[in-house]
């Protein structure tokens, strides 16, 4: 039998402790009489502990074998317990390689204890090689949220080529109510809002549904029954958010958040308010139809734009025919529904027909757009089946230098019906239109042509654009244009 050296010896009661030398000795003395727990550890033996008894005899000698161990593999810890302490999710412990070769480990869980969330190092480890006599650190993170109620326990395992290593981990799972936050409205629309919150706590139970709830009066537990819910499934997002549309116009209303588990529904602490917008009447007009001859019928395609329509609330979009008056939804007139799906420029349009019977009979269209509590029109326009524009000939410009220009244009045609008004544009960009400078006219001359000409005074020293113009049916309609520059030597 050889002596062991490093050995550490230690007695019990008192706690005094032995490291042995090279002939594996160790000696204690002045112990009073009585029993004691001898306990003799070495690296690389397992720990051997003997109950001894000092009597009157001045000396007790012992002997003591140590047999050797493969478990190099020690833990400091063999329970770590959460207990029901809600803010507590992380706790370590750390193991040892005691062997005097580097250790392969690795940690192992049950998978199917959904509330052990992680077992890793700091740097997110769950195995590698640990270095003889060295030291790791493993952190053990649960989810309270998926804790069953009651006493939960679980074993973590660390297993290595020295041995395993096992942990207890344990946690209390408490009844906890889901927190929501009501983050937040933007209005989409007159009428329309999304709804913006956030899930503070999922609670535990954890919770199934979220959502919000809102109301002509404030929200509260004993009143929510008569509101308004909005329900969304569970996400792992906590962000949530939800479009609301159709709301009452000039109206107040109330909103809170609100998330649902197994014991009941919990609404969020903070509730927000806000006002929807007064109707604002949407703005439609007819553009320049097509008016095709196809004998004792005519071909005509309407057209017709609502500048600004939130499309997603028009229940109809079309335009109203009639020979007789200005059309409305609630006369009897020709109704043309348009099918269009209306893009960025919130254009729409519709074909039909005019019989004529050989009469020459004016036409008067109107679009419209129809929401659910209101109807928007738009100016009438007269269209006739005969219909042919104005036309108009630029001739030429006379710049009289410090004095004036001149302008000078003729009316080949007064179109079908005859235009009601014509004179000049003028425009320091091209093309000008009815919205630039306008000039009137002078005629010169009766009957067809009608020669006319239109004097301005302009900015020096600048160039411009002009052209003729005629309104017909409401519709402006351009003749050729002309460039010309007041520049004076």
């Amino acid at each position: 039998m050889l002596p062991i050296s490093n050995a550490l010896v230690k007695i019990e009661p008192g706690g005094n402790s032995f490291v042995t030398g090279s002939d594996g000795a160790f000696e204690f003395s002045l112990l009073e009489l009585g029993e004691y727990v001898l306990s003799v550890s070495c690296n690389g033996y397992k720990v051997q502990k003997y109950d001894i008894v000092i009597n009157n005899e001045s000396v007790s000698d012992y002997v003591i074998r140590l047999s050797k161990s493969n478990q190099g593999l020690t833990i400091d810890k063999e329970l770590l317990d959460f207990g029901s302490n809600y803010s507590l999710t992380q706790l370590a412990f750390s193991f040892v390689n005691a062997s005097y070769e580097d250790m392969d480990w690795t940690v192992v869980s049950d998978d199917s204890v959904r509330w052990l969330k992680k077992v890793a190092t700091s740097d997110g480890r769950s195995s590698g090689v640990l270095d003889s006599f060295a030291t790791e650190i493993l952190i053990v993170e649960i989810d309270r949220a998926k804790l069953p109620i009651g006493e939960n326990t679980a074993k973590v395992k660390v297993v290595s080529g020295c041995g395993t290593a096992e942990v207890v981990v344990s946690a209390v799972g408490v009844s906890r109510e889901p927190e929501v936050w009501m983050d937040s409205y933007t209005f989409t629309g007159a009428n329309s809002l999304q709804f913006s919150a956030q899930v503070i706590s999922e609670g535990v139970p954890k919770y199934f549904e979220r959502g919000f709830i809102y109301d002509t009066v404030s929200v509260n537990a004993g009143s929510a029954q008569n509101g308004v819910w909005v329900p969304l499934d569970y996400s792992d997002v906590a962000d949530f958010s939800a479009d609301i549309k159709g709301l009452n116009y000039d109206r107040q209303y109330f909103v809170k958040a609100y998330a649902k588990n197994s014991d009941g529904v919990f609404l969020s602490e903070n509730e927000l308010c806000f006002k929807t917008k007064e109707l604002d009447t949407v703005c439609v007009e007819v553009l320049e139809p097509e008016c095709i001859d196809f004998g004792q019928y005519y071909n005509l395609k309407c057209r017709g734009q609502a500048k600004g329509c939130d499309w997603s609330k028009c229940l109809e979009k079309g335009f109203l025919l009639s020979t007789e008056a200005i059309p409305t939804l609630n006369s009897y007139d020709n109704i043309i529904v348009s099918d269009d799906i209306p893009g960025d420029d919130d254009i729409f349009s519709a074909k039909t027909y005019i019989f004529v019977d050989g009469r020459d009979l004016d036409c008067t269209i109107r679009a419209y757009v129809k929401y659910h509590d209101y109807v928007s029109y738009s100016e009438p326009y007269i269209v006739h089946p005969n219909m042919n524009p104005p036309k108009l000939e630029m001739t030429s410009v006379e710049v009289v230098p410090y004095v004036s220009v001149l302008f000078y244009a003729k009316l080949t045609s007064r179109g079908i019906p005859a235009c009601t008004d014509y004179g000049f544009v003028i425009s320091e960009t091209s093309p000008p239109t009815c919205s630039d400078i306008v000039i009137s006219r002078y005629m010169y001359s009766t009957g067809l042509p009608v020669e006319f000409y239109g004097r301005a005074f302009l900015t020096d020293n600048t160039r411009y654009f002009v052209r003729p113009y005629a309104i017909q049916s409401g519709k402006a309609y351009y003749g050729n244009q002309m460039e010309f520059g007041t520049y004076y030597e």
